[in-house]
């Protein structure tokens, strides 16, 4: 609800619907995360819906989890969760931490020097902090976000595409829809943000009035 109560009040009154689709890293292999398997039977149960924006009329919403691109309905992308990926080429901050309690007594300061090709200081053993420090991290979800407002600018003319990002992978897609004709509502997770400038500028000018952004 909170994501639709966010569109413009001139934009929701024209329609009846709003699909919304919610991009992560939805499979481990072929199979789905535990967070997909949480997040799918909330929807389940909560969606379709309707919403009434105040001052306007009766809008349905729609939610899916989005397991691959638009343009292709029937394929599933595997694999967007991706375990033990190695943190590449990674650095410390110089100390002093200005962030710390107690800045010159910092109990993480041992790691202030650390790298992702620092050794260990066992002369016979080959390791470094790169071998040892992973993460989870999400593939291919970005780029389904930006290929999926290609797709709807280009494939289907969609007046009106929101994107509920502030990750700056987002712009060529956001770019190319402006280009298409879209109007784009960018809306940002956190409170007061905003694009970054230097992104807006790159909007030419005759393309400006349609793209709006606001922050939930």
């Amino acid at each position: 609800m909170s994501i639709a109560s966010n569109i413009p009040i001139n934009i929701t009154q024209h329609y009846t619907d709003i699909n919304v689709r919610l991009y992560g890293g939805w499979r481990e292999g072929p199979r789905l995360t535990r967070r997909a398997q949480l997040i799918i039977p909330q929807l389940q149960t909560h969606f379709p819906c309707t919403f009434t924006p105040t001052g306007g009329t009766r809008i349905q919403l729609q939610a899916e989890l989005a397991f691959g691109p638009l343009c292709i309905p029937n394929v599933v992308l595997n694999n967007t969760l991706a375990h033990d990926r190695p943190l590449r080429r990674f650095y410390s901050k110089q100390i002093p931490w200005s962030q710390c309690a107690n800045p010159g007594l910092c109990g993480l300061s041992p790691v202030a020097s650390l790298q992702h090709d620092t050794p260990c200081t066992q002369n016979t053993c080959g390791m470094t902090a790169g071998d040892i420090l992973m993460r989870s991290e999400q593939k291919m979800v970005d780029t389904c976000i930006v290929a999926d407002i290609a797709h709807l600018a280009y494939s289907t003319q969609a007046s009106h595409i929101v994107v509920l990002s502030s990750d700056t992978d987002m712009w060529p897609g956001v770019l190319a829809a402006l280009a298409a004709g879209s109007q784009i509502i960018q809306i940002h997770t956190k409170r007061g943000g905003i694009t970054q400038p230097h992104l807006v500028r790159t909007i030419p000018r005759q393309l400006v009035t349609g793209y709006t952004e606001h922050s939930i």
